[in-house]
């Protein structure tokens, strides 16, 4: 899972913090899904997101036009 790490540093840094191990297992790079558990105190979300695209977004506003 390619978000297990981040969510591993988040589960282990703040106290209420909890996954859903089922939601966060089926997760995918393609769509935005809710992967805490309902007793988290606070809720989390994966968002897709292509990093490389938004630097490339960025870069192009720098360019003069």
């Amino acid at each position: 899972m390619m978000f297990s790490c981040v969510l591993m540093f988040v589960k282990n840094a703040w106290p209420g913090i909890e996954l859903d191990e089922q939601l966060n297992a089926i997760s995918t790079k393609d769509a935005i899904g809710k992967i805490s558990s309902p007793k988290s105190t606070v809720e989390i979300w994966v968002i897709p997101t292509d990093e490389g695209i938004v630097a490339a977004r960025e870069a192009l506003q720098l360019l003069p036009h």
